[in-house]
């Protein structure tokens, strides 16, 4: 069977400060934060199990992102709600990619809107522990 790139796509309200920034950014502040979540693998075959013809149920993607990352992060201050140093749109990005791929390995990149026009993008070749990821130093060439 082919392989295929699937996304699922949610919104959560949130906000946050970055205490260390120059700028508005430091104050609390909030977003309408949009997600994509990016899974990839092979075509699962028409043999009468729920997933034929799928590479991952966009039902258990919704399931996993609103356990794990949802009811963390919905309406939630996030410099509280997260376990990450700072809540920038990377840090969060690289968080979500790495508790969504404790039970969806198939996912392999967050891409995560703080704005209409601004956006973190993590994929499973950024994270420096993920299995199989290339061995990629910072600054280089891809």
């Amino acid at each position: 069977m082919p392989y295929a790139t699937i996304a699922k796509e949610f919104t959560f309200d949130a906000a946050h400060s970055l205490p260390n920034s120059e700028g508005p950014c430091q104050r609390l502040h909030g977003h309408t934060y949009r997600v994509q979540v990016v899974a990839r693998g092979r075509i699962q075959p028409v043999d009468g199990r729920a997933e034929e013809g799928m590479v991952l149920d966009f039902t258990r993607i919704k399931e996993v992102f609103k356990r794990r990352i949802e009811a963390r992060c919905d309406h939630q201050f996030l410099n509280e709600s997260v376990p990450i140093e700072r809540t920038t749109a990377e840090l969060l990005a690289a968080w979500m990619l790495a508790e969504l791929r404790e039970e969806l390995p198939l996912v392999i990149a967050v891409r995560l809107y703080e704005t209409p026009t601004s956006y973190a993008e993590v994929t499973v070749y950024d994270l420096e522990d993920a299995p199989g990821a290339p061995n990629v130093q910072e600054g280089s060439a891809r």
